[in-house]
């Protein structure tokens, strides 16, 4: 789902970062094959304390500023997601 709201917001400035938290580079990189993921992947390098991030899946609206605007914690359905990135690209 997050795939498919990258490739039809993109254009308009969305940037889609899956974070994998506790994995390793090789099991990444086998997720990201298996999947066929287009957006950017990476490690966590610090980034579930930055944003304080206590449980996962969660999805963080990040806006242009930097600031976290909204944050889903558990898995995020369609509408919700779609709802967060038109509110962030207005």
């Amino acid at each position: 789902m997050e795939e498919d709201a990258y490739k039809t917001y993109r254009d308009k400035g969305l940037l889609i970062l899956n974070v994998f938290v506790g994995s390793k580079d090789n099991d990444i990189k086998e997720f990201v094959e298996t999947f066929h993921l287009s957006t950017p992947v990476g490690g966590d390098n610090g980034m579930t304390k930055a944003f304080h991030i206590t449980s996962i899946p969660v999805t963080v609206f990040i806006g242009k500023d930097g600031e976290i605007k909204k944050q889903v914690n558990g898995t995020i359905k369609y509408k919700p997601l779609h709802e967060g990135i038109q509110e962030l690209l207005q």
